[in-house]
């Protein structure tokens, strides 16, 4: 059964903030000396929707993380935080480990005969999505073989820009209906509207942003016009967007709430995230605190749950990669 809880959200008692605290102290409870905060905390944010209790939820997933990495190499080759949030999210998806470790073998092969390029960390998002987004099915042959002209596509309209790292977008346009090109010209047409919209910088992380809103049924200058308007009111409200907010506020344009209620939402959940937990920048609590919304508030959706779940995962390799990057930097200096 999954441990996502979708009747949560209708509970009128039910209070998310109070939830992700909860849960944050059970992780923390067990992280031991110089263990890392991050991932435990995206966790936090990401299991507000799953029933029972923090302490009991929390050794579910430390034990499920320990059964996938006894069957599968890649889980060694990755990094612990990452492979945590993994855990995470296949537990409160109802998914068992050795299935999920023999789809990924048996997928990745498949992918190989495709020519899809190998990174074992984007593939394995990839298969993620494709795994939680048909209901824990085997992959088909047919699946894959539209991801690579997914992705084909995409390079298409961004040939520099589009690389691995849109392997879990690529997975997301999937099942959406209509040609694999229709999907890649209709999310440049997002990426070109939000450029001059909603004057954003272009770049991987635009890029980022507009294949998720590609996914809404809403017309590329709407899209903007909501990202735009979003993006103001936070501004206003004391929130700048930086290009490392982009897909932050991206999954926010697909909540069907006011902007007034998004935004009201999100700064008091950042403001208390700051206050409450130790040596945290207010640029990371908005991160967790847009993380905490959505999956609050997007959780019991098909498609937009799991773009929760996978947006929570790359945010968590942007930092891997950031730390690596800063470590490679001083290591030079």
């Amino acid at each position: 059964m999954p441990f996502r809880d979708p009747q949560a959200k209708a509970r009128t008692s039910f209070d998310p903030l109070a939830r992700f605290f909860e849960l944050e102290a059970a992780f923390e409870s067990r992280r031991g000396f110089g263990g890392d905060r991050v991932p435990l905390r995206l966790a936090a944010a990401n299991l507000v929707l799953a029933p029972g209790e923090a302490e009991p939820l929390v050794l579910a997933i430390e034990d499920f993380g320990a059964r996938l990495g006894e069957g599968a190499a890649w889980y060694a080759q990755q990094s612990s935080s990452l492979n945590l949030l993994i855990a995470a999210v296949l537990i409160e998806h109802g998914d068992e480990p050795e299935p999920f470790v023999a789809e990924v073998g048996r997928v990745r092969e498949l992918m190989r005969e495709h020519r899809v390029r190998h990174h074992i960390t984007y593939e394995t998002l990839a298969i993620l999505v494709l795994r939680t987004r048909g209901q824990l099915e085997p992959i088909s042959d047919a699946r894959v073989a539209r991801f690579a002209a997914v992705y084909a596509a995409m390079k298409g309209q961004h040939r520099w820009l589009t690389g691995r790292e849109d392997y879990p977008a690529c997975a997301f346009f999937v099942d959406q209906p209509g040609a694999p090109e229709h999907h890649a010209k209709r999310a440049n047409a997002v990426y070109q509207a939000l450029r001059k919209r909603a004057s954003l910088w272009f770049g991987d992380p635009l890029q980022t942003a507009s294949n998720m809103l590609a996914l809404s049924p809403l017309e590329p200058n709407e899209l903007a016009e909501r990202f735009a308007h979003l993006a103001a009111a936070l501004h206003t409200a004391g929130a700048k967007v930086r290009m490392s907010e982009y897909d932050e506020v991206a999954l926010l344009c697909f909540l069907a709430r006011p902007t007034e209620h998004i935004v009201a939402t999100l700064i008091h959940y950042r403001d208390a995230i700051a206050e409450r937990l130790p040596r945290m920048s207010k640029a990371y609590a908005f991160s967790l605190a847009a993380n905490l919304a959505c999956v609050r508030m997007l959780g019991d959706d098909d498609v937009l749950g799991p773009l929760a779940d996978v947006k929570m995962l790359l945010d968590m390799q942007t930092i891997i990669a950031a730390r690596a990057a800063a470590a490679a930097a001083a290591g030079a200096a």
